[in-house]
């Protein structure tokens, strides 16, 4: 479960960005943040999600996916059309394999058009995180208050070897 940054005992988040004066004076004066759109991030698989298809054989990983999709049903078709659609992705692993795929899309699509991004860490003085988001350490490291709500809610990324299923 995820947890946010004010729940953690977190007191202060930092931001890592490139030294750019107009973005400087709209967060120091107006108090806006540049927000990044997923799309552009460095790692692609960043906010995508991954469906395994690889147990579409398996009918108990099937019928599963299909009662957590329930709460995701398509707009375009009546509950009966619903059922038998349902009805369709249990009994024919390669139809599952495509739905998943596609609903996938429709996931990183959704998240692209909809949501932003503002990374905070709490630590101020990671090298790595100089080179990288402070343009080689020519940058600054902007410093907020976590019981401020917006900052306060930010959730901690969950890091992985290998793509959470």
């Amino acid at each position: 479960m995820a947890v946010r940054a004010v729940e953690s005992g977190i007191r202060r988040l930092y931001h890592y960005e490139t030294f750019d004066p107009e973005y400087l004076k709209d967060t120091l004066v107006s108090r806006h943040v540049h927000v990044s759109n997923p799309q552009h991030f460095n790692d692609p698989w960043d906010c995508y999600p991954c469906l395994d298809t690889t147990r579409a054989t398996d009918p108990v990983y099937r019928a599963s996916c299909v009662d957590a999709f329930r709460q995701f049903p398509i707009p375009s078709l009546t509950a009966a059309q619903q059922r038998y659609y349902e009805s369709g992705l249990q009994a024919d692993s390669r139809l599952f394999t495509e739905m998943l795929t596609e609903f996938r899309e429709s996931i990183r699509n959704m998240v692209v058009d909809r949501w932003r991004t503002y990374c905070l860490t709490p630590h101020s003085g990671r090298p790595l995180m100089w080179s990288h988001y402070s343009n080689k350490h020519q940058g600054i490291c902007l410093e907020f208050d976590a019981g401020q709500a917006v900052i306060g809610n930010a959730f901690q990324v969950e890091y992985s070897d290998m793509l959470p299923v």
